[in-house]
């Protein structure tokens, strides 16, 4: 099941991302419901420090993790940075203003990675999923796709997207 301990252990997003990044100084995991992403990609680089931001995650920090455990507007997420790369991983569907953070997290790091939901999952508590298609649309205009993974709805498949300013 996703989100499970064992499926964060065998993260298939986590390696089509670490094989396209050299060297990270400053990560943001935008939307995350916990820190575990962050933590696998700082460790890959001694020198990494990251920012999740989640209203779901716990406040505990580490040396090389500052959590903040609220949903931002996306004037505060543009307040965060810069970053050398942005992970927005399944959270763009819960955004009502999805637009405008999808433009301030694109503008937040030269890369951001972006997993989009399945149009026909079964998602009731996503306030925006409804715009999921449009959302992919946006997104494949300016990305390109990477990795999919089972999505919460298991039937179904989610895309990851690699998104680079030139």
């Amino acid at each position: 099941m996703r989100y499970t301990a064992d499926w964060y252990a065998t993260d298939s997003r986590f390696d089509a991302m670490a094989s396209r990044l050299d060297n990270p100084a400053r990560i943001l995991d935008f939307g995350a419901i916990n820190t575990d992403t962050a933590v696998k990609l700082i460790a890959r680089w001694p020198g990494c420090s990251a920012v999740v931001v989640g209203d779901e995650i716990d406040s505990l920090s580490s040396t090389r993790i500052t959590a903040i455990p609220k949903r931002l507007t996306p004037s505060q997420i543009g307040k965060l940075g810069p970053f050398d790369v942005t992970l927005a991983l399944s959270v763009l569907h819960h955004c009502v203003q999805w637009r405008n953070y999808l433009n301030v997290l694109r503008n937040s790091a030269p890369t951001l990675f972006i997993e989009t939901a399945h149009p026909d999952e079964d998602l009731p508590n996503a306030k925006a999923h409804r715009h999921t298609a449009d959302m992919i649309t946006a997104v494949q205009a300016i990305g390109e796709p990477i990795a999919s993974t089972a999505g919460y709805d298991p039937r179904f498949q989610r895309t990851l997207w690699l998104v680079q300013s030139s």
